[in-house]
């Protein structure tokens, strides 16, 4: 699965709307539903850039 626009700015406010723990809920139960290592990558690494 390719991380769309959407995707990204949904995670990104989510992140910024609601703060890092409520956020990492939401996208925790996003990747329940759609897991994919892609996925799982790019949040690492958003979280990473943004620490």
């Amino acid at each position: 699965m390719k991380i769309d626009e959407f995707t990204e700015k949904l995670f990104l406010a989510a992140i910024l709307r609601c703060g890092v723990d409520i956020a990492s809920k939401v996208i925790s139960a996003y990747i329940e539903v759609r897991a994919d290592e892609e996925v799982i990558n790019w949040i690492k690494e958003t979280i990473d850039g943004n620490t």
